[in-house]
């Protein structure tokens, strides 16, 4: 006998976001919000989980207002009646639609449910139960838009007699907020491992990665019709990045990774050798970037920033991790990320590719 069991799995690295521009704050078909790991993507923010205040806070691209979600002024933002506070513990991933926040936890009867709150933080309250748990695999994110969210799930199979792990079931599903419906869009699969992982849109077609029990591929399925493609065949891809018509996703290459760019528009592939352990991609269609990670002789890590441009290769940067900027979004010349292991920063797109380092640390504002 057996029973499921839901765990939250969560990696403690970092990956990347696709990059937005601003677009009138309208829901669009490329993700009206996009999260993943620690941060929500939106056409004129970031919404940010941050380590160091154990807050969840908001950065707005075209003020540079930066502030935690909060409806009380007066908050010291230091207990769990702040709502910050309370969705930094309590949240597995939040999105915005419309004029309200969603969100994904656990509900005063330890059920997995979504719930809902204004835009600062206020009126929180719960819109129905999700008995599935989040996957959280590696790079995996959950995409807002049209009044639903889509996801990978990861619920873990539970032997009763000796409550031993003997495998997990996956699925990807959309859940809309309106009705409460879920809707499997691929099937559960089980195995010892997440099968799944959700990483964008386009147009009309999801892109995801699928284990099949041999190794992980990358494939689309148009959200519509149900046809499926498969992007790339009988190779094991590692991180994937989706921007408009562009995905970039690394592949094995010897001892070391390459990148594979599929635009979706044209078919067309392009393979690009890296240099190195990949950790971090941004790729789109004004800046690719890949991020490598190696130790020094005196076991710390180092990184290497890469661009690549018009078939070549070039080195930008390098020095220890914990000074490493791995940009989340491009908003006009501006880049913004994590610095570190923790923090937002922000840097001009052309400082940034002439190897400068001149960051400038996104911190709340005081009243």
């Amino acid at each position: 006998m057996w029973r499921k069991k839901s765990v939250l799995f969560v990696l403690g690295l970092y990956l990347l976001l696709m990059a937005c521009g601003k677009s009138g704050g309208k829901d669009v078909r490329n993700g009206a919000a996009k999260w993943q790991v620690n941060v929500c993507l939106m056409e004129d923010g970031v919404l940010y989980k941050n380590s160091d205040t154990g807050c969840m806070e908001f950065f707005d691209y075209e003020t540079g207002s930066y502030r935690a979600l909060c409806a009380d002024p007066n908050c010291l933002h230091d207990s769990m009646e702040c709502e910050a506070v309370y969705l930094y513990e309590k949240a597995n991933f939040i999105g915005r639609l419309g004029d309200k926040w969603y969100y994904n936890g656990l509900d005063a009867k330890e059920k997995r449910s979504f719930r809902c709150c204004d835009l600062d933080g206020g009126n929180d309250k719960k819109v129905g139960e999700f008995p599935y748990d989040f996957s959280g695999a590696f790079g995996d994110c959950v995409l807002f838009y049209e009044g639903s969210c889509i996801l990978a799930t990861d619920d873990t199979i539970i032997k009763e007699e000796t409550e031993e792990w003997i495998g997990t079931i996956s699925g990807i599903y959309r859940y809309h907020f309106d009705t409460g419906g879920i809707e499997m869009i691929c099937q559960e699969k089980e195995y010892m491992r997440p099968a799944y992982a959700v990483y964008g849109t386009y147009k009309d077609w999801l892109i995801y990665t699928e284990y099949n029990g041999e190794y992980v591929t990358l494939k689309s399925k148009n959200l519509k019709t149900e046809e499926e493609k498969s992007l790339v065949d009988d190779q094991w891809v590692g991180r994937v990045f989706v921007h408009k018509n562009l995905v970039a996703c690394t592949l094995p290459e010897d001892s070391d990774q390459g990148i594979m760019e599929i635009n979706l528009e044209t078919g067309e592939k392009v393979r690009v050798t890296s240099k190195g352990d990949i950790g971090d991609v941004f790729w789109t269609d004004k800046i690719k970037l890949y991020i490598t990670y190696d130790y020094d002789k005196d076991g710390n890590t180092r990184f290497q920033v890469y661009r690549y441009n018009n078939g070549d290769v070039e080195q930008i940067q390098e020095g220890d991790s914990d000074a490493c900027f791995v940009p989340y979004v491009l908003y006009k010349d501006m880049l913004i990320g994590r610095l570190g292991y923790s923090g937002l920063a922000c840097i001009d797109k052309k400082d940034f590719l002439d190897g400068k380092m001149n960051w400038r640390i996104v911190a709340e504002e005081q009243s």
